[in-house]
């Protein structure tokens, strides 16, 4: 018997009560090995003494890195909070894209490199993975539309199945470092509801250890 998966060290405890993702997630974009999921379900955070109360939906972004140039035949996953756009400093938000569009914010939001992400994981495969269509062509060497893989529909279920325990304890996610100046997220949120300069928050930072 196969060992369920996990994301970001959470695995269901009873792996026979796995959710299906289109239970708790919508397509938002699928196509040249790029995929985005969004919650149905809108979530709420309370104010505190940094931050606004406000309302997020999860997504969900998968990227196929062979197919951006890499030789890694890896796709990562990603869990993103997204405050809905009303919560977003307005000059934050002008900044996401040309047209601004209500229709892609979302889409715009994943992509911006701005939001907090509370777990990732990463998957590897084979060629051996990648089947043919029905003529029986290959046409590519990776993963064009991430759910043809079985088992990237498997890691979407088991984040679906675990999303409730990771929101009820996000800051914990929301602790970790994401580069090299030693900005977590936390920071980036209080870029996007606040405008903080999350590079000077980084600097000062440091600036306060060594002092």
């Amino acid at each position: 018997m196969n060992e369920t998966l996990s994301f970001a060290g959470w695995r269901p405890g009873n792996p026979d009560q796995i959710i299906p993702w289109k239970e708790k997630f919508d397509e938002e974009y699928s196509d040249g090995g790029q995929l985005t999921l969004l919650s149905k379900e809108i979530y709420q955070a309370e104010a505190d003494e940094d931050m606004p109360a406000f309302e997020y939906r999860y997504i969900i972004k998968a990227m196929d890195l062979q197919a951006f140039g890499s030789d890694q035949k890896t796709i990562c996953f990603r869990l993103y909070m997204c405050p809905l756009p009303q919560y977003w400093k307005p000059e934050v938000l002008k900044d996401l894209s040309e047209d601004n569009s209500a229709d892609w914010f979302f889409e715009d939001a994943v992509n911006s490199d701005v939001l907090p992400y509370i777990g990732e994981e990463y998957l590897n495969y084979t060629d051996n993975d990648i089947l043919p269509d029905k003529n029986g062509n290959k046409r590519y060497d990776y993963f064009y539309h991430i759910t043809d893989w079985a088992k990237a529909n498997e890691l979407f279920n088991i984040i679906a199945t675990v999303l409730y325990p990771m929101d009820r304890t996000r800051g914990h996610g929301l602790d970790h470092v994401w580069n090299q100046l030693g900005n977590t997220g936390w920071d980036l949120l209080e870029y996007v509801l606040n405008g903080k300069d999350w590079v000077n928050t980084a600097l000062s930072r440091h600036r306060n250890k060594y002092n």
